[in-house]
């Protein structure tokens, strides 16, 4: 067999390909017999041909030179693979889904902090009322809702001073008108 060339899959492998294929052959041809009874004796010939070309087909044994190299191949795949270099953060998905968390926790909570010094109509001043809304909600009890509205009252306050500051006194007044209501 001119055109064999080793591909480093086991021989056994390519041995049970080649029995699978002489199966599947030999049922297609009873299958086949079966169909056709009535031309059985006009077939009977061929097949005794069929069969007996394939009895005289001769399975190559491979050289000992090829399964010496064969063998030195499997070894030295199992080899490589038993000296993979190990991550440099061996972290696994439970492990990296947290470290995840942990990082998306840490960015948000410093959003949170830069949002306390925004003023209104800068990017991160809805996320501050929002911050506030939710401090209010968590306020349990009438005393602790009151120390909270007196703080973002204040926090109202130095933002009119602020924007004043900056010349925005049309946002520091619509500020002041809504601190009245």
């Amino acid at each position: 067999m001119g055109s064999f060339k080793w591909k480093g899959v086991p021989l056994s492998a390519w041995l049970f390909r080649i029995a699978h294929n002489l199966m599947v052959d030999y049922h297609r041809r009873v299958a086949s017999s079966r169909r056709y009874l009535e031309q059985a004796a006009e077939l009977e010939p061929l097949l005794r041909t069929a069969v007996s070309g394939q009895r005289a087909m001769v399975i190559p044994k491979p050289s000992p030179t090829a399964r010496s190299a064969g063998r030195q191949d499997m070894l030295t795949t199992l080899a490589a693979r038993r000296k993979r270099p190990r991550r440099l953060f061996p972290i696994r998905g439970w492990a990296l889904a947290l470290v995840s968390l942990v990082i998306a926790v840490i960015v948000s909570s410093g959003t949170v902090m830069a949002s306390f010094q925004s003023v209104p109509e800068e990017t991160l001043y809805p996320l501050k009322m929002a911050v506030e809304r939710i401090q209010l909600a968590l306020s349990t009890s009438p005393v602790s809702q009151a120390h909270t509205l007196v703080r973002h009252s204040d926090n109202r306050l130095k933002e009119i001073e602020i924007l004043e500051g900056k010349g925005k006194a049309q946002v520091a007044e619509r500020l002041r008108e809504r601190m009245k209501s």
